[in-house]
């Protein structure tokens, strides 16, 4: 039995009719109006969406730049493998009863080079490289920066050839 509808009535007390399946009001207050059934149908609709992704066990992407890098790596492990399978055909069409077809390799081939060169673009166009360039660069500028000034703050060196020397050690530096 669903909850009661709980709308106000005229004696202003609630309304104690349950209320509609999937819905907030009973059928006398709103339950069958078309904007109840439509919000009906979305809060069920999100309801059974929810309901999957807790079975599934998925989990929210928290890095949408490394899920992309990886789904872009994926998709040209698939092309590469796909290519190879196309290399390695005799013929790239064949004839069967229903006349000439395209082997399927060659399609899931079209399919994945597709796919991949999307990723591609996708990552192309939000310069994600120049940006981690960027960083990494601001980066190094605040800790040569908290090196300097903490050496200048104990009185060690001239600040002009620390921060030559610090830029130097950075260079030298491998990143991990």
């Amino acid at each position: 039995m669903s909850a009661p509808c709980g709308a106000r009535n005229r004696r202003g007390g609630t309304c104690s009719v349950p209320a509609m399946l999937n819905q907030k009001r009973c059928r006398f207050h709103g339950g069958r109006s078309p904007q109840a059934l439509a919000a009906a149908k979305r809060r069920l609709a999100e309801s059974r969406a929810t309901a999957a992704i807790d079975r599934e066990g998925l989990r929210p992407v928290d890095d949408p730049i490394s899920a992309l890098r990886e789904l872009a790596a994926e998709a040209m492990s698939v092309k590469d493998f796909f290519a190879a399978r196309v290399a390695a055909l005799e013929q790239l069409r064949y004839e069967g009863h229903a006349g000439e077809q395209v082997r399927a390799e060659l399609t899931a081939y079209e399919r994945a080079l597709d796919r991949a060169g999307r990723f591609c673009v996708d990552l192309a166009r939000l310069g994600l490289d120049e940006r981690v360039v960027r960083i990494s660069e601001a980066q190094g500028a605040m800790l040569a920066e908290c090196v300097e000034r903490a050496l200048t703050a104990c009185g060690l060196v001239d600040r002009l050839d620390l921060r030559h020397e610090i830029a130097n050690q950075l260079r030298l530096v491998e990143p991990a």
